[in-house]
Protein backbone atom coordinates (compact mmCIF):
# COMPACT_ATOMS: atom_id res chain seq x y z
CA UNK A 1 0.00 0.00 0.00
CA UNK A 2 1.39 3.34 -1.09
CA UNK A 3 2.31 5.65 2.03
CA UNK A 4 -0.35 8.36 2.08
CA UNK A 5 1.21 10.30 5.58
CA UNK A 6 1.21 13.14 3.94
CA UNK A 7 -2.24 12.91 2.94
CA UNK A 8 -3.18 11.96 6.72
CA UNK A 9 -1.33 14.90 8.15
CA UNK A 10 -3.34 17.29 5.33
CA UNK A 11 -6.58 15.64 6.40
CA UNK A 12 -5.60 16.05 9.90
CA UNK A 13 -4.91 19.88 9.91
CA UNK A 14 -7.92 20.21 7.97
CA UNK A 15 -10.35 19.00 10.12
CA UNK A 16 -9.20 21.23 13.02
CA UNK A 17 -10.78 24.80 13.86
CA UNK A 18 -7.67 26.11 15.28
CA UNK A 19 -4.81 25.24 12.61
CA UNK A 20 -1.50 26.86 13.88
CA UNK A 21 1.86 26.19 12.00
CA UNK A 22 2.80 23.63 14.37
CA UNK A 23 -0.15 21.46 14.22
CA UNK A 24 0.48 21.12 10.87
CA UNK A 25 3.90 20.73 10.77
CA UNK A 26 5.20 18.42 7.85
CA UNK A 27 2.54 19.47 5.60
CA UNK A 28 3.34 21.72 2.33
CA UNK A 29 2.21 24.72 2.04
CA UNK A 30 2.83 25.85 5.89
CA UNK A 31 5.02 29.13 5.57
CA UNK A 32 1.88 30.84 4.06
CA UNK A 33 -0.57 31.43 6.64
CA UNK A 34 -4.16 33.17 6.34
CA UNK A 35 -5.43 36.28 8.51
CA UNK A 36 -6.99 33.29 10.98
CA UNK A 37 -3.42 31.21 10.74
CA UNK A 38 -4.44 28.76 8.95
CA UNK A 39 -2.34 27.17 5.68
CA UNK A 40 -3.22 28.98 2.19
CA UNK A 41 -4.54 25.14 1.06
CA UNK A 42 -7.40 25.60 3.74
CA UNK A 43 -8.95 27.56 1.51
CA UNK A 44 -10.01 25.33 -1.06
CA UNK A 45 -11.37 22.70 1.32
CA UNK A 46 -13.35 25.50 4.20
CA UNK A 47 -16.83 23.58 4.32
CA UNK A 48 -15.76 20.45 2.24
CA UNK A 49 -15.13 16.74 3.59
CA UNK A 50 -11.55 15.91 2.28
CA UNK A 51 -12.01 12.90 -0.83
CA UNK A 52 -11.48 9.49 0.90
CA UNK A 53 -9.44 7.61 -1.30
CA UNK A 54 -10.04 3.66 -1.41
CA UNK A 55 -7.52 1.44 -2.60
CA UNK A 56 -8.30 -1.75 -4.75
CA UNK A 57 -6.44 -4.46 -4.38
CA UNK A 58 -5.75 -6.06 -7.49
CA UNK A 59 -2.92 -6.73 -9.63
CA UNK A 60 -2.01 -4.21 -12.86
CA UNK A 61 -2.81 -6.88 -14.58
CA UNK A 62 -6.15 -7.63 -13.13
CA UNK A 63 -7.05 -3.64 -14.37
CA UNK A 64 -6.21 -4.73 -17.96
CA UNK A 65 -8.55 -7.81 -18.14
CA UNK A 66 -11.10 -5.59 -16.00
CA UNK A 67 -11.02 -3.36 -18.99
CA UNK A 68 -10.71 -5.69 -22.14
CA UNK A 69 -13.80 -7.74 -20.39
CA UNK A 70 -15.79 -4.57 -19.59
CA UNK A 71 -14.76 -2.53 -22.39
CA UNK A 72 -13.43 -4.90 -24.92
CA UNK A 73 -14.21 -2.73 -28.22
CA UNK A 74 -12.60 1.05 -26.27
CA UNK A 75 -9.89 2.44 -27.62
CA UNK A 76 -7.20 1.76 -25.37
CA UNK A 77 -4.05 2.83 -27.90
CA UNK A 78 -4.52 5.20 -30.81
CA UNK A 79 -1.02 5.96 -32.52
CA UNK A 80 -1.07 7.59 -35.45
CA UNK A 81 -3.49 5.42 -37.64
CA UNK A 82 -3.27 2.70 -35.41
CA UNK A 83 -6.08 1.53 -33.18
CA UNK A 84 -6.25 -1.18 -30.89
CA UNK A 85 -9.35 -2.32 -28.53
CA UNK A 86 -8.63 -2.84 -25.16
CA UNK A 87 -9.43 -7.11 -25.59
CA UNK A 88 -7.18 -6.79 -28.63
CA UNK A 89 -4.24 -5.42 -25.89
CA UNK A 90 -4.86 -7.85 -23.60
CA UNK A 91 -4.48 -10.52 -26.05
CA UNK A 92 -0.96 -9.12 -27.80
CA UNK A 93 0.35 -8.75 -23.60
CA UNK A 94 -0.78 -12.63 -23.31
CA UNK A 95 0.74 -13.45 -26.64
CA UNK A 96 3.85 -11.76 -25.72
CA UNK A 97 3.74 -12.79 -22.17
CA UNK A 98 3.62 -16.53 -23.04
CA UNK A 99 6.69 -15.85 -25.78
CA UNK A 100 8.28 -14.61 -22.95
CA UNK A 101 8.02 -17.72 -20.78
CA UNK A 102 8.75 -19.94 -23.92
CA UNK A 103 12.69 -17.86 -23.83
CA UNK A 104 12.50 -19.19 -19.95
CA UNK A 105 11.82 -15.61 -18.15
CA UNK A 106 10.09 -16.64 -14.74
CA UNK A 107 7.90 -15.21 -12.25
CA UNK A 108 9.88 -12.35 -10.94
CA UNK A 109 12.80 -12.33 -13.64
CA UNK A 110 13.71 -8.23 -14.79
CA UNK A 111 12.60 -7.62 -18.26
CA UNK A 112 14.52 -4.84 -19.78
CA UNK A 113 12.45 -2.57 -22.63
CA UNK A 114 13.77 -0.57 -24.43
CA UNK A 115 11.30 1.18 -26.83
CA UNK A 116 10.47 4.31 -28.14
CA UNK A 117 7.06 5.78 -27.56
CA UNK A 118 4.73 3.08 -29.59
CA UNK A 119 1.89 0.48 -29.63
CA UNK A 120 5.02 -2.14 -29.35
CA UNK A 121 6.21 -0.27 -26.21
CA UNK A 122 2.45 -1.08 -23.99
CA UNK A 123 1.98 -4.11 -25.29
CA UNK A 124 5.20 -5.00 -23.85
CA UNK A 125 5.01 -3.62 -20.86
CA UNK A 126 1.55 -5.41 -20.20
CA UNK A 127 3.16 -8.40 -21.66
CA UNK A 128 6.05 -8.83 -19.37
CA UNK A 129 3.65 -8.13 -15.90
CA UNK A 130 1.22 -10.69 -17.45
CA UNK A 131 4.35 -13.33 -17.57
CA UNK A 132 5.20 -12.28 -13.93
CA UNK A 133 8.17 -10.47 -14.38
CA UNK A 134 9.20 -7.04 -13.60
CA UNK A 135 9.26 -4.49 -16.35
CA UNK A 136 12.30 -2.59 -16.51
CA UNK A 137 11.57 0.88 -18.65
CA UNK A 138 14.73 2.21 -20.12
CA UNK A 139 15.12 5.09 -22.60
CA UNK A 140 16.34 4.54 -26.09
CA UNK A 141 17.55 7.91 -26.75
CA UNK A 142 19.67 8.11 -23.50
CA UNK A 143 23.72 8.37 -24.26
CA UNK A 144 26.08 7.78 -21.72
CA UNK A 145 28.05 11.51 -21.41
Amino acid sequence: MPDISATHAAAACADKADVTPASCAGTSNTATLDAAGRPAWWQHFEGRALPEIRFVEKSLTEFLDFAAEKHGQRIAIEFQNYKLTYSALKDASETFAAALRLRGVSEGDRVALMLPNIPQTIIAFWGVLKAGAVAVMTNPLYMEK
